[in-house]
């Protein structure tokens, strides 16, 4: 008997085996942590005069989800930043609230000081539970690319794989120091260039390129990916000198001949200016593969559409000083390493799937807020000896976040 199939059905078949599936229960997660960026160094956060940093990628994942004007780190400097948003507990709980530690105490100046710092931890110890620790004992893959400093020094115990990393992938990349000074060792378009320049002009950036890898290679199950570049920490600099022209020319000022110090006040320093177009266009590399690659546990869909992404620094900006400016905070006061606003206060956008597009809050956040955050997105439990000092954010960002 002549069959009644129709090959013209087929398409519609496919369609509807396709699409049909549910959305994967345990979404992907995407913290990027970015190593001094300050308030105002996004243009979506500018608030005065035009700042001269283009950042159309962090532009455009702000309009993904939410922008939070009042988002703060827990610390005003990178390392009890990181352990108390990795652990989920403010720095003062967890015993580590500057940066170096394990040491001690004892006066700055001996025959000067008549009163010495108290004592404070050098690392997050083993025993605390990371929120990498609680998703990989879920099911998921768990990786790292780029600075650590949650122990005494950057390679030090405990390392990223002694709290739940299963793939660590260390170095500074664009941010290793130019040598001998910050006008030689420009990128090139060679290809023996451990730095090549892409189609677009930007340096090949090993911390970049890892966390790509790594996405790569877990796409077939949950991941949690924590992307913590280096930029645009000290040193500053530019291995792109086509970015150093071209910030040199938007601000009127000659290019430099002296690698020594830069002494304008202000948003006017054009290495720093170059370093913050980098971070966004490595940033604009990751959201791009999360766009464009296909999600093997969501047939018809891409990665990014079960994907939260976490965009934040970790202390405000650093203003520099002595012989060099790097950017300025104002109007908030101050910077990196003060408890004042210029020094705590944060860039934070919150993109992924059910999440407001295009929303500002000036409801207050914090880096501590990560933790029970992800916790909620991916339905994992908190542990019973973990106390939390966050919030979760996510009825926020999914109901009305203003």
């Amino acid at each position: 008997m002549k069959s009644k199939w129709s090959w013209k059905l087929l398409p519609l078949l496919i369609a509807l085996t396709t699409f049909g599936a549910e959305r994967p229960a345990k979404p992907n997660i995407v913290l990027m942590l970015i190593d001094d960026l300050g308030w105002q160094d996004v243009s979506c956060y500018d608030i005065d005069e035009p700042s001269p940093y283009e950042t159309p990628h962090v532009d455009a994942l702000a309009k993904r989800g939410v922008l939070f004007r009042d988002a703060y780190s827990p610390a005003p400097t990178c390392a009890p930043s990181r352990c108390a948003i990795l652990a989920g507990q403010h720095p003062a709980r967890l015993q580590k609230t500057h940066v170096k530690g394990g040491q001690p105490p004892k006066p700055r100046n001996a025959a000067r000081d008549r009163l010495i710092d108290p004592w404070y931890r050098g690392g997050l110890p083993v025993t605390e539970t990371t929120v990498a620790e609680v998703l990989r004992d879920h099911g998921y893959r768990t990786g790292h690319s780029g600075k650590w400093h949650v122990a005494i020094n950057h390679n030090s115990y405990p390392k990223p794989t002694d709290h739940g990393f299963d793939i660590t992938v260390h170095g500074r990349g664009v941010n290793s120091k130019m040598k001998p000074h910050r006008l030689t060792e420009f990128a090139t378009g060679n290809t023996d260039d451990p730095y090549q320049l892409d189609a677009n002009g930007f340096p090949k950036d090993s911390v970049t390129e890892g966390a790509i890898s790594f996405m790569s290679d877990a796409k077939a199950q949950p991941f949690f990916l924590y992307y913590a570049t280096w930029l645009v920490h000290y040193p500053i600099q530019s291995r792109s000198k086509a970015l150093l022209e071209k910030y040199c020319q938007k601000l009127g000022v000659p290019f430099p001949t002296n690698p020594d110090g830069w002494p304008l006040d202000g948003q006017r320093n054009p290495y720093y200016c170059a370093m913050v177009e980098m971070v966004d266009y490595y940033v604009g590399q990751l959201v791009t593969y999360l766009e464009t690659t296909d999600d093997p546990r969501w047939p018809g869909h891409k990665l990014i559409d079960n994907t939260y992404i976490i965009f934040t620094s970790d202390n405000g900006g650093a203003e520099g000083g002595g012989k060099e400016v790097y950017t300025d905070n104002a109007p908030l006061d101050q910077g990196k390493g003060s408890t004042n606003e210029g020094g705590v206060r944060v860039p934070l956008i919150i993109a992924g799937p059910g999440i407001k597009q295009g929303a500002e809050t000036q409801v207050l956040a914090n880096g501590l807020d990560v933790y029970p955050t992800i916790l909620f997105w991916t339905r994992a439990a908190k542990p019973q000896d973990v106390l939390l000092d966050g919030c979760d954010l996510s009825a926020l960002l999914t109901g009305n976040p203003t």
